[in-house]
């Protein structure tokens, strides 16, 4: 018998295309647009690990390089972080 493993109901192309028409096609961390949807990820606008869903609607969409950056910061962490209000370690 093989190893259970959670199968998601929603595809990722389907999801990154539902969060284009939703969000449009920029990166919501640097409001830059996207050259293809190679170049999009997804991330969680609420970290997973700060208690945040894996549903659609936490999702939004990033370049890899900003998703990198942003790392698990929540929404107003990452505001301030851009500002220089708070120094990332």
């Amino acid at each position: 018998m093989g190893k259970w493993r959670r199968v998601k109901s929603l595809s990722r192309i389907w999801q990154r295309k539902a969060l284009v028409n939703q969000y449009g096609g920029v990166c919501y961390l640097c409001s830059s647009p996207f050259e293809t949807m190679k170049d999009i990820t997804i991330d969680h606008w609420q970290p997973l690990s700060k208690g945040g869903k894996d549903e659609l609607e936490n999702y939004r969409l990033a370049h890899f390089g900003c998703n990198l950056l942003k790392d698990d910061l929540e929404p107003d962490q990452w505001q301030e972080f851009q500002s220089g209000v708070i120094k990332y370690e």
